[in-house]
């Protein structure tokens, strides 16, 4: 307990962009597991198509590459908050919508999958960035370092309480309502999108400036 209370020492000592930027990305790495792993998982189940799962992959590193390119663009009319935010946000909500749809078709995934990567692609590079400018020489290792570590938690836990949710929840009655397991995936989406929202609440909090061409 000693320990943990002079790590949360330190942690309060730190600059307060870097604090908000710290929190910020704590809340999305309970989100990350859910788009890396169990978005996937919804589109095979749903299609039962290999190929459809391949096209979803597809169409998101299109939009990967799309916005991280116009990014810097963006940059020049847009708060570097506002890009990482809008990353975040849709993350969660077009993963809502795709999973609301009731027939996945080629369309929809190719929509769906775009803007997912257009997401990541905001989130990450805007990341960066702000890791960058809101870090110096002498606090970058314990920022990247204590990063790594929340995602290294959350990539194992989560996927372990959402799969246990997923398991427990199908064919269960709540409320006169019988959950299949795609409402059991949309629960988890709704979830997801309550916690893109805290998170984009705590990152507003921060003092964030673009870079200066």
């Amino acid at each position: 307990m000693n320990k943990l209370k002079t790590e949360y020492l330190f942690f309060r000592q730190q600059e307060h962009n870097m604090k908000v930027l710290l929190i910020t990305n704590l809340f999305y790495a309970l989100v990350l597991p859910v788009v890396e792993i169990f978005v996937g998982a919804y589109v095979m189940r749903n299609t039962s198509d290999p190929t459809m799962v391949a096209f979803y992959q597809l169409a998101m590193y299109l939009g990967i590459v799309t916005t991280s390119f116009v990014n810097g663009f963006l940059l020049r009319y847009y708060n570097v908050k506002t890009l990482y935010s809008a990353g975040i946000l849709v993350s969660g909500l077009s993963m809502f919508a795709m999973m609301t749809i009731k027939s996945l078709g080629m369309v929809e995934l190719g929509i769906a999958g775009f803007f997912m990567g257009a997401a990541s692609g905001f989130f990450w590079t805007n990341r960066y960035l702000l890791a960058l400018n809101n870090t110096n020489d002498d606090n970058r290792n314990y920022f990247f370092g204590l990063e790594s570590f929340f995602f290294s938690i959350t990539s194992i836990g989560v996927p372990l309480v959402i799969g246990a949710f997923l398991s427990l929840m199908n064919g269960k009655e709540f409320w006169g309502i019988v959950f299949d397991i795609n409402m059991s995936y949309q629960a988890v989406t709704l979830g997801v999108v309550f916690i893109t929202l805290i998170a984009c609440s705590v990152l507003w909090k921060g003092n964030f400036k673009n870079p200066q061409e």
